[in-house]
């Protein structure tokens, strides 16, 4: 049942990324990855699931930098508990139930980079207005089912999150993040509020969002370089 599932993740991400960004997604179980000793320091405390997740997160990424370039690299874990990507690249991972998606990119082409994968289900409902702006929700009609509206937004403000985080060090609320739908459409920029105003602007941070396989995958990043679609 995962084949078909994956190849189909696989396909939306493609599909999402910018050019010179590599995706390596697989089924958790599937990726028996050996650790390096720069990434062991974090597993001493780990319950078998998480380490399973984690290793598979550490190996799909690796996969995506060694399609870089890069020869057996490894990623470390910061004292935030973020990856520590290796000089020179950015990235991100994601884990979303028996499955793991890893991005990596040269940072001469993209300064930040956050994905996030999510089943596509209703989000609780006492979460949807501490996540969502009546704005955004609005602005995904009738594009998206209303029963999806709140998960979507909220994949998308946790990859503007990942992609933001390791930039500016500072801890953002769901509130801080404003999303600018493209109407009709599967893009979306970002508008910083409050501690984040003078972090993110629409102008920096572009996103793009599908759903595959029962899943949300979506997508924010930092060009290194001014976006050629931004006018």
């Amino acid at each position: 049942m995962q084949e078909p599932v994956l190849l189909e993740i696989r396909a939306a991400i493609a599909r999402l990324l910018p050019a010179g960004v590599i995706a390596s997604a697989g089924a958790i179980a599937d990726a028996v990855a050996l650790l390096k000793p720069a990434e062991l320091a974090p597993t001493a405390r780990m319950s078998a699931r998480r380490l399973q997740e984690y290793s598979a997160g550490r190996g799909h990424a690796r996969k995506a930098l060694e399609r870089l370039g890069l020869r057996s690299p490894a990623i470390a874990v910061g004292p935030d508990r973020a990856p520590l990507w290796p000089a020179g690249f950015v990235g991100s991972i994601s884990h979303a139930g028996d499955l793991v998606l890893a991005v990596a990119a040269p940072s001469s082409l993209i300064r930040g980079i956050g994905i996030d994968l999510e089943p596509a289900l209703p989000l609780d409902a006492d979460l949807v207005h501490r996540v969502c702006r009546p704005g955004e929700l609005a602005a995904l009609a009738p594009a998206v089912a209303s029963s999806q509206r709140g998960k979507l937004i909220f994949s998308a403000k946790e990859s503007v999150y990942k992609c933001i985080a390791p930039l500016t060090g500072v801890f953002l609320e769901f509130e801080d993040v404003e999303l600018l739908f493209d109407t009709g459409g599967n893009r979306f920029r970002a508008r910083g509020r409050g501690p984040a105003a003078g972090l993110i602007a629409p102008a920096t941070l572009t996103g793009a969002f599908a759903e595959a396989g029962g899943y949300w995958v979506t997508a924010a990043w930092q060009r290194s370089r001014p976006d050629p679609d931004q006018d």
